[in-house]
């Protein structure tokens, strides 16, 4: 008469479950390091996108930067160019140039006084990922606003 009565899992089953449940949690974590990459990349837009609103902002309401832009011959990326425009005017401006390369340029032909509103082009590119960046067209008025009180 056979009295096995030993109730449990043989080694076979044990190890065969732990396998599963490797090859589970390894694919579970490789979705989550994917999502976290996707949601840092995106974050990463972002602020580029921020930054070259926040940039166009700032010329268009400067219209000294202008002459600043108008007489170089060349995109203007050199920090100390870019620190005169905005370091005193932006937050945290060294950390979005550490973040990110910065070029301003006022197309060719373009940079020219037509019913006093001059075309600007400025891009933001990450320095983390090659892939990241933002640009955007914007019109500097030379004539004085006038406010509605």
């Amino acid at each position: 008469m056979n009295t096995n009565s030993e109730k449990g899992f043989t080694l076979l089953e044990v190890l065969l479950s732990i396998a599963i449940l490797t090859i589970v949690l390894t694919t579970f974590f490789q979705f989550f390091s994917q999502s976290m990459l996707f949601s840092s990349r995106n974050e990463e837009k972002q602020q580029a996108t921020n930054i070259v609103r926040q940039l166009i902002n700032e010329i268009q309401e400067d219209t000294q930067a202008y002459k600043l832009i108008e007489n170089r011959n060349s995109p203007i990326q050199d920090s100390e160019t870019l620190n005169v425009l905005f370091n005193n005017k932006i937050d945290n401006f060294e950390q979005m140039t550490e973040q990110f390369e910065i070029t301003i340029v006022c197309p060719a032909n373009t940079c020219k006084r037509e019913n006093n509103l001059i075309p600007i082009f400025i891009k933001a590119d990450s320095n983390h990922y090659d892939d990241v960046s933002s640009e955007t067209y914007g019109f500097i008025s030379l004539s004085p606003i006038n406010k509605v009180d």
